[in-house]
């Protein structure tokens, strides 16, 4: 099925002239260590968990990457151009404590010459009026630590709380006495957390070691990263009050899903104690919670798509996802959130997630005498007429928060210079208005969203290759991954970045409205 926008120009202009700008707004781009800085996994680099599998050839080696650790000045710098005034990057476990040995089992020193140049990152962002929003973990672990960290809480989680106060105390240490800036305001403790085990222990896309793969290791791990974000949230607050620095925000971002179990419901858990429900009745409320999330997704627009295969597959899918969780999911977690004195804190100072299509059927394309399965992040759908029923779910879950949307963003597929457009026709430029476009809607209905982060401003390694082209930058890299100013099929969606955020922080409702209208806008900067 060929892809359109859902909006007229009439419904557009009907919801801007509604609109009222914030006050406060954030607009972004979103990269990650691994994915974005190169220098990993070679002889003499940091090893993470992915190391195996590189020199097995299981997947791509990432080499040099895209190099935002030499060039990291310039994507900053592009950023600040389109008109951002946010930029979300991550720190990498294995290159603050690194080692370079891949037989090596036990912890090595930090590296303050890192920690130094993440804090050089880090400050060249704030001096360009952009906020620093930093994620913590986004799926990679130090070698050292085995291939399967996280199967084993106690240790995976004691290393992670030593690698937070060393990696945060020294960098805001940095930007206090060096750079003359302001700490970190801004954490994402752990990245999309039901994503990295059910690509591990239950797709099996993803390295792993020695883990038995299925329910149990998925489950386990699954609950071992929820347990770290509560421990990461009291441990960098902790920090900051000990040492007299403004108190940061800190959250994470879960994939928005189709699917209960995997999304909505570690939120509900974590807001449970706030929300006044008492432990002995939080099974029931999660069920209710459950009932209550498939009476409203079955009615966002999605399902108007959907052909009958496809229904049934969503519902056997939800009916998995079920047995996977059980009757009485995350018992530690759990008792953990209900074991601490101040319950009234739901361990998220906003609501964030990430959003792509969020619906399992989508991913299975049928015709006749045909299935399909569109498994490669090119063939993924779009969903952005959901988008606003998701922003109203979110609302529900954490009632007083701020919703920030951490990633949004579609793939094309290029290998070597061959770059291809999508089957269903999605056009980048489109995809992002009619994203941007839900989010004015729901503003206009009183959804306190707060932030937009685009994913992700150059290509980048996604996890085991380099086809997957996510970027509003195309990054050539046989030259020395030098950035163009076009995605990689031509689109200038930097420039219509720019035109739009700039026309939203300008307040200027005519010239936002021409930024949505425009089919040519002038290049970020010049091809040479």
């Amino acid at each position: 099925m060929s892809w359109r926008p859902h909006y007229s120009t009439d419904d557009l202009l009907e919801e801007l002239e509604k609109f009222e700008f914030p006050e406060r707004f954030w607009f972004g781009t979103s990269t990650s260590g691994y994915q974005s800085e190169g220098g990993h996994n070679g002889p003499d680099d940091p090893k993470n968990n992915w190391y195996y599998a590189e020199q097995d050839g299981r997947v791509e080696a990432t080499g040099d990457g895209t190099r935002f650790w030499d060039l990291y000045k310039e994507d900053i710098e592009y950023a600040a151009m389109m008109g951002c005034n946010a930029f979300r990057m991550g720190l990498e476990w294995s290159r603050i404590q690194p080692v370079a040995d891949p037989e090596a089992r036990t912890p090595p020193p930090f590296d303050s010459t890192a920690i130094d140049k993440y804090a050089d990152m880090i400050a060249l962002c704030q001096q360009r009026g952009m906020m620093p929003a930093i994620t913590l973990f986004h799926w990679t672990s130090p070698l050292w630590l085995g291939t399967d960290p996280w199967l084993d809480r106690h240790q995976a989680i004691d290393g992670f709380l030593q690698y937070i106060e060393r990696a945060v105390v020294g960098i805001n240490q940095r930007l206090v006495n060096v750079h003359h800036t302001e700490p970190i305001p801004y954490f994402i403790t752990m990245n999309e957390p039901a994503a990295m085990p059910m690509a591990t222990y239950l797709g099996r896309v993803f390295p792993y070691g020695k883990g038995r793969g299925g329910r149990r290791d998925f489950l386990t791990v699954f609950e071992n990263l929820l347990l770290a974000h509560v421990m990461a949230y009291e441990k960098v607050h902790e920090l900051y009050r000990q040492h007299g620095w403004e108190r940061p925000t800190i959250t994470l971002n879960p994939w928005a899903s189709g699917v209960y179990s995997s999304d909505l419901m570690l939120l509900d858990i974590l807001s449970a104690p706030y929300e006044g429900v008492e432990q002995d009745s939080l099974y029931s409320y999660l069920n209710y919670r459950q009932n209550e999330f498939y009476q409203n997704t079955n009615t966002f627009p999605y399902r108007g798509r959907q052909g009958p295969t496809q229904k049934m597959m969503e519902w056997m899918f939800k009916g998995v996802a079920h047995r996977i969780f059980g009757r009485q999911p995350f018992p530690n977690l759990i008792e953990t959130v209900y074991s601490r004195e101040d319950k009234l804190a739901p361990w998220l100072d906003v609501m964030s997630f990430d959003f792509y299509d969020p619906f399992p059927g989508n991913y299975l394309e049928t015709g006749w005498f045909r299935f399909r399965f569109n498994m490669e992040p090119w063939d993924w759908g779009v969903s952005p007429d959901c988008l606003g029923g998701f922003l109203g779910l979110y609302q529900q879950a954490v009632k007083d928060r701020p919703i920030h949307i951490l990633e949004n963003g579609m793939a094309y597929a290029q290998k070597d210079d061959d770059a291809q457009l999508r089957r269903d026709g999605a056009n980048r430029i489109d995809v992002l208005k009619a994203h941007l476009f839900e989010c004015i809607r729901a503003r206009n209905k009183g959804v306190p969203l707060e932030a937009f982060f685009y994913w992700t401003i150059c290509d980048n390694y996604e996890w085991g290759s380099f086809t997957p082209r996510f970027g509003m930058l195309n990054v050539e890299y046989k030259n020395g991954a030098r950035r163009r100013p076009t995605d990689a099929v031509g689109n200038n969606v930097a420039g219509a970045y720019q035109a739009i955020v700039q026309a939203f922080f300008a307040k200027d409702k005519d010239a936002l409205r021409e930024a949505f209208l425009a089919d040519d806008y002038p290049l970020l900067f010049e091809d040479n």
